[in-house]
């Protein structure tokens, strides 16, 4: 009977007080020969009045079996004053007794409602929070964005997600069973990585937006690929952070799990070379911008506008109206004609004259286009030239050879 009441009390300790780190306990069963232990582990430790007290498993031999691992006698020296520390909860004095006899999952039913009613409240709470944060906030973020109100911030998911999150934290501090203690912990730090992965999506999006506004506002519109390329790598960080976190929170071994993407993506790699190389090919083209989104070029046999230079390819709007999407692998290793990128129009052009014209008539207009070549402000008078080049089957023919000072083809 003693050994009966001390082993309750023992359970009452751990799920009460113990406060354990399952990502350290070792699978071996010898233990874990790392920490400087011989035949003992170390699970967590159990605050008191007195300080922390560390409880040890013993690993013994009984009989001709296997070796067993037993609670130490040093812990359970320890476990009737702690348990005396403890006490009955105050809650379950005004709970009857089949709600506090009744478990599901580990945990008494009137836990279980407890949970229930608090999380519609908790919703509240998380959404009236939210709209005061967005209200608070909505003078930054207008002053970035030069008096454009977000509407996304207002409706802000992420916060609420984090303040569910909170209250699973607060639930996991204050369960009555070791189980439900890790469970909730669990839930709490899976909710809390996923709000924080959200909200960085939500924030790279916001940053993303007011950085193509203030290109807009300061007519740089070719920096707008490389805004998009931006938010989208660091959409993938984001979300790859936040899967290696998720392992790290459910106790997965990163450095297997690290080694184990690496041979991963390394058979991808072989397998898909083609994608690898254009997606290489789109970072560098958005990187060198031999082209940006709006500029007319010519690609290869194609001529037309670019629409959207991707990760993948490179979309072109022809002169037919049709789109063609060129892969990046290909685009890095073709030539490539960027007709906006000009700072100046080649004009050049032959004028036939009638055999019939005199020498006299031929100066007189060999002189008027260059009088008119030379009052126009937009001509480079450097380049300007015009002269007789020779007589061809039906003609004098004059060249007209000229640079003007415009980009636009118009």
């Amino acid at each position: 009977q003693d050994r009966r009441e001390l082993a309750r009390k023992l359970g009452v300790v751990l799920d009460r007080r113990l406060s354990p780190s399952l990502g350290r306990l070792s699978n071996e069963p010898e233990g874990d020969r790392g920490d400087g232990l011989t035949d003992r582990d170390r699970i967590g430790f159990v605050e008191s009045r007195s300080g922390h007290v560390e409880v040890f498993l013993d690993r013994v031999q009984q009989g001709q079996g296997h070796p067993i691992w037993l609670f130490s006698s040093s812990t359970l020296q320890n476990v009737p004053g702690l348990y005396d520390e403890i006490g009955q909860p105050w809650i379950e004095r005004y709970v009857p007794g089949p709600l506090r006899t009744t478990r599901w999952l580990s945990l008494p039913l009137y836990q279980w409602i407890t949970i229930l009613l608090f999380i519609p409240l908790i919703f509240g709470v998380a959404a009236l929070s939210t709209r005061a944060l967005a209200f608070l906030l909505s003078p930054v973020f207008r002053r970035f964005a030069r008096g454009q109100d977000d509407g996304r911030l207002s409706s802000a998911g992420p916060l609420r997600l984090l303040v569910l999150a909170l209250f699973f934290y607060g639930a996991s501090s204050l369960g009555f069973s070791f189980a439900g203690r890790v469970f909730w912990s669990r839930v709490a730090q899976t909710l809390t990585v996923m709000a924080l992965c959200w909200l960085s999506l939500r924030l790279i999006d916001v940053a993303a937006g007011l950085s193509l506004k203030r290109l807009q506002r300061i007519n740089r519109p070719a920096d707008t690929a490389l805004v998009h390329l931006i938010r989208r790598l660091s959409k993938a960080a984001a979300v790859i952070v936040a899967g290696l976190v998720l392992l790290y929170v459910s106790d997965v071994n990163l450095t297997a799990a690290l080694t184990g993407i690496g041979v991963g993506g390394l058979a991808i790699g072989f397998g898909a070379q083609k994608t690898i190389e254009n997606l290489l090919s789109g970072i560098m083209v958005i990187s060198d911008k031999p082209a940006n989104v709006g500029d007319a070029c010519r690609v290869g046999e194609f001529f037309g506008t670019v629409e959207d230079i991707g990760l993948r390819s490179t979309r072109i709007r022809t002169l037919n109206r049709t789109v063609v999407s060129v892969p990046n692998g290909h685009l890095a290793s073709m030539s490539l004609e960027n007709f906006a990128a000009r700072d100046r129009i080649w004009l050049h052009h032959t004028i036939g004259l009638r055999c019939q014209t005199t020498a006299d008539q031929l100066r007189s207009v060999l002189a008027g286009v260059r009088r008119l070549l030379e009052a126009d402000p937009k001509v480079d008078h450097t380049s300007a030239r015009v002269r007789f080049i020779g007589v061809s089957g039906s003609s004098l023919d004059l060249e007209i050879f000229a640079y003007v000072l415009v980009s636009d083809q118009a």
